[in-house]
């Protein structure tokens, strides 16, 4: 049996570690991928901030350790009655078991904001952190725009500008919005309670129930 994993990420390699195990030589495992490398991307909220290095490994490498192979391409559209996939480059793959392990779509979260997806926004949030640090931000807002995204890393950014900004002896005013009841609430009433107090010890703002809407920033002359 053929199956047609798409997708490069943790979910797609989790798919193929656990179909070689349960199916071992029963089946053949293929995934279609456009990139080479694995992004290791929750270590992306560090780097602006010298505390971590995103890491990348080899795709292709990791997939064959798993027992699968790798084809590059990106998925273009799908043939479900002849059990095709084509690329965006004309290439036609065949399946027997279709799996999508495609991920989320990035969009822009909050209109007039800075949008942090991971790795490729570092510069433009190296540059927000840099105008804050030497005080050219009057203030800076850590939004996050819906409860179906994962909070962590918009209350870990928000720590480290403000002990950036801490020091480097600047008074940036840091609010975090947030539409939660009460801080990373997920975790239960005492990691919350924990949180809002880290939060008031660093000296950040936190708007609970909020709903972002259009960021602005103020600049010192």
């Amino acid at each position: 049996m053929h199956v047609l994993i798409v997708g490069g990420g943790v979910a797609a390699l989790e798919a193929t570690l656990a179909l070689r195990a349960l199916a071992e030589d029963r089946v053949e495992i293929e995934l279609l991928a456009p990139d080479p490398e694995l992004v290791y991307r929750p270590l992306a909220v560090a780097e602006p901030f010298e505390q971590g290095e995103v890491r990348r490994f080899p795709l292709a490498r990791l997939v064959e350790l798993a027992g699968g192979r790798l084809s590059p391409g990106t998925l273009a559209s799908l043939d479900l009655d002849g059990r095709r996939a084509a690329t965006a480059d004309g290439v036609e793959l065949e399946w027997d078991v279709l799996l999508i392990a495609l991920g989320a779509r990035m969009r822009e979260g909050v209109a007039g904001g800075l949008t942090f997806r991971g790795p490729q926004d570092r510069a433009a949030l190296e540059a927000l952190v840099d105008d804050a640090a030497v005080g050219r931000l009057r203030s800076l807002t850590f939004a996050l725009p819906t409860l179906a995204a994962w909070p962590l890393p918009l209350y870990e950014l928000a720590l480290m500008t403000a002990a950036r900004a801490y020091a480097m002896c600047v008074d940036a005013q840091i609010t975090l919005v947030i539409p939660d009841r009460a801080p990373l609430e997920i975790f239960g009433d005492e990691a919350s309670s924990a949180v809002a107090d880290l939060l008031a010890e660093a000296g950040i703002s936190a708007e609970s129930r909020g709903t972002p809407g259009l960021s602005r920033v103020s600049r010192r002359p």
